[in-house]
């Protein structure tokens, strides 16, 4: 229950860092957003955890007007945060993604990154986080993208 507490303040924290974005043009799809080198997608029911976690976003972030899009990710046992973190931050360095501290967080359990773009109706969100199973067996990644 710990656990989901904390994931449930992690997430309130993104989404009102979210909430706070300026700067870009036009909307992008999950489709442009680069994955992780050999990072697997994720089948329902695969995972306990990242069912439950994606739940939490999709029903904490998504209402009117909040397009919410969740996708997750097996990583295999060698894979960091450290190599989430750089991999991200190097794809995104030169676009029109702005680095959002408040989108930011690392512990034991989940760490995030976050990137923001976007003015009035095509404000958007980019939020990669890395996440061991507490629940199962190893990590996964979790790759959120939140329009407006």
């Amino acid at each position: 229950m710990r656990v989901r507490k904390f994931i449930s303040f992690v997430l309130l924290g993104a989404f009102v860092g979210f909430l706070l974005l300026a700067c870009g043009t036009e909307p992008v799809t999950m489709g442009e957003v680069p994955v992780y080198p050999g990072a697997e997608p994720m089948a329902g029911g695969q995972s306990q955890m990242a069912d439950e976690l994606a739940g939490i976003i999709r029903d904490s972030a998504g209402g009117e007007g909040v397009g919410v899009e969740i996708n997750l990710y097996s990583l295999s046992a060698d894979v960091s945060w450290d190599d989430i973190k750089s991999y991200y931050s190097r794809e995104l360095a030169g676009t029109d993604w702005t680095a959002q501290d408040e989108l930011t967080t690392e512990s034991e359990v989940i760490s995030t990154i976050g990137w923001g773009r976007g003015r009035g109706a095509s404000e958007q969100a980019l939020i990669v986080g890395h996440v061991v199973d507490v629940l199962g067996d190893g990590a996964f990644m979790i790759i959120g993208l939140f329009s407006e």
